[in-house]
């Protein structure tokens, strides 16, 4: 086998670098109840699409740390295991 085949024989190494998205900040702010209802909703098999999520949590008043709204974006990397979290 070559080096080439080794190096992608098995499944993707995954290295996460670099500080946590906005959804990963603000899972860590919530107190329990509300962390396991985000988590929840976030599942890719929860049925919520990111813009309902992210209308959620600003109807509630939960920012990112910056003091605004949490984009559709962040959560859409969270929710694919794209950030840093």
């Amino acid at each position: 086998m070559s080096t080439l085949a080794d190096r992608f024989a098995g499944p993707p190494k995954t290295v996460r670098r670099g500080a946590w998205c906005q959804v990963g900040v603000l899972l860590t702010d919530l107190d329990v109840a509300d962390r396991e209802a985000l988590l929840v909703a976030l599942r890719l098999d929860s049925g919520l699409l990111h813009s309902r999520i992210a209308e959620d949590l600003l109807d509630e008043g939960l920012l990112n740390r910056a003091g605004r709204p949490v984009a559709q974006g962040s959560i859409s990397w969270h929710r694919r295991g794209l950030c840093a979290c």
